[in-house]
């Protein structure tokens, strides 16, 4: 359970305050935290929401395995398989939210600075 309380923190942390911040204290969504901040918290956030997500899925599947094969020991989770499912989640996490880091840069409309997500550099790394 540790696990879902740091994901649950990584949200209160990294996402809250700066989505209130964001929307409620400027109506316009401009970004007054520079554009390393743009960068770091667009990644940090989508690994608090990755991760969040992902734990909840693996918690899920470890209930239907203790229900589907209660009388398999073998099929039991261990706190070795534990950790390794935590690492993976945590690896998975930060693999899916890296390009949220890569992609996340300040703009400029109307004169208003804003943190935006900009994949058109990306279109050069997709096939066909």
């Amino acid at each position: 359970m540790i696990i879902v309380f740091a994901a649950d923190l990584l949200i209160a942390v990294f996402c809250i305050p700066f989505s209130y911040w964001q929307v409620l204290i400027f109506d316009d969504q401009r970004w007054v935290f520079g554009s390393a901040m743009c960068s770091l918290l667009s990644f940090l956030q989508g690994i608090a929401v990755f991760l969040s997500s992902w734990t909840l899925v693996v918690i899920s599947f470890d209930r239907w395995m203790a229900i589907m094969f209660v009388l398999s020991p073998s099929m039991r989770l261990t706190r070795k398989r534990a950790v390794y499912l935590v690492l993976a989640t945590w690896a998975f996490s930060i693999t899916m939210a890296l390009p949220l880091f890569l992609v996340a840069q300040i703009t400029t409309t109307g004169g208003i600075k804003r943190c935006d997500e900009d994949w058109t550099a990306v279109e050069a790394f997709i096939p066909g």
